[in-house]
């Protein structure tokens, strides 16, 4: 019987998604971060990783990660 701590929803293909910085100033780049979300919409994925390693999760801090939200 499930008990809520099931993990048998997390089946299928997840991808990590990078967090695109502005080239001039090196800040976070919320727009293109949300245009890359925008095209992994378009693809049969069952879901996105954000803030991993390949989205510099350990590199951001909260305020980044909020304004990424």
């Amino acid at each position: 019987m499930p008990d809520g701590r099931s993990a048998d929803w997390l089946t299928g293909l997840f991808v990590p998604v990078t967090t695109p910085f502005d080239p001039v100033t090196g800040d976070i780049a919320p727009v293109s971060f949300r245009e890359n979300l925008r095209r992994w919409l378009e693809t049969p994925i069952n879901g996105y990783v954000i803030f991993g390693s390949t989205g510099e999760g350990a590199l951001l801090d909260e305020d980044e990660k909020v304004r990424l939200a």
